[in-house]
């Protein structure tokens, strides 16, 4: 039997018409998250910039960036080695607690040096090169000798070499009138040094001799004061690497007993 109504009797679709849209619930459910992400990204960045305006100081230290370690690391080597420098210049310059006087001789001539330098020099009697002195071991003369240590060599002088300098070197500051500056005399009798230092107790050679190696003694700012700085002679083989320390193979600085020899070659 055949159906009468057109098209098999099958329902036509309206031509214009508008077909409604179909909402599953699995949309529903994706828009929901999407609103509830959107919600605590703004609460987040709300947050995060409240923290910020609290405290603009504060700094994050739970993340630490590659250049920053790297640096911390540099930090640490320099400080290092400083430390190390350090305690390289302060075993140079150990002094023997047992020895009371110092044999300084400058051995640097230079135009071209610091003024707090050239201040300690004039203070520790070496004018020129190659002049050499007696010298009490004090804090103020260690300090000194600190500052000018690149231009001198110094150790601890034995008898022989004191009583040696004082015979075949030594000069006497005379002083004839206030008005006149004092003139360099050198010693040639016992009869001059009793004229000069008589009247403390220092009538010879010995007794200067005695008193330079005793810097405790009640003599010794007068024989310090009476004495002219030696004047040595440059050694016919030269001293060596000037610029260098003595530990490093130079020159400069603590020769201990060693300075006995060197003199010795300079008289």
């Amino acid at each position: 039997m055949v159906s009468s109504k057109p098209n098999g009797g099958f329902r036509q679709k309206k031509k214009g018409g508008k077909r409604g849209k179909i909402i599953t619930e699995t949309l529903l459910k994706k828009r929901r998250e999407d609103v509830h992400e959107e919600e605590r990204a703004l609460a987040m960045r709300t947050s995060t910039q409240r923290s910020k305006k609290a405290d603009t100081t504060q700094k994050p230290t739970q993340y630490k960036t590659a250049a920053y370690l790297a640096t911390s690391k540099v930090n640490e080597i320099k400080r290092k080695r400083q430390l190390m420098q350090q305690l390289e210049v302060n075993s140079r310059f150990a002094i023997d607690p047992t020895q009371h006087v110092l044999l300084v001789v400058r051995i640097v001539q230079t135009p071209n040096m610091p003024d707090i330098v050239r201040t300690a020099l004039h203070l520790l009697k070496l004018p020129t090169i190659y002049t050499a002195t007696f010298l009490p071991v004090t804090e103020n003369n260690l300090n000194m000798l600190r500052i000018v240590e690149p231009y001198i060599m110094f150790g601890y002088p034995s008898r022989e070499i004191v009583q040696t300098l004082i015979t075949k070197l030594g000069a006497l500051r005379i002083q004839h009138s206030t008005a006149e500056p004092p003139v360099r005399e050198p010693i040639r009798s016992n009869e001059q040094i009793e004229e000069l230092l008589g009247k403390h107790d220092i009538i010879c050679l010995d007794d200067i001799v005695d008193a330079s190696l005793s810097p405790q003694a009640d003599q010794y700012k007068f024989i310090s004061n009476a004495l002219w700085p030696f004047r040595l002679h440059a050694p016919k083989e030269g001293l060596g690497n000037t610029s260098k320390h003595f530990i490093e193979g130079g020159v400069y600085g603590n020769h201990e007993h060693y300075i006995n020899q060197i003199v010795t070659r300079m008289i």
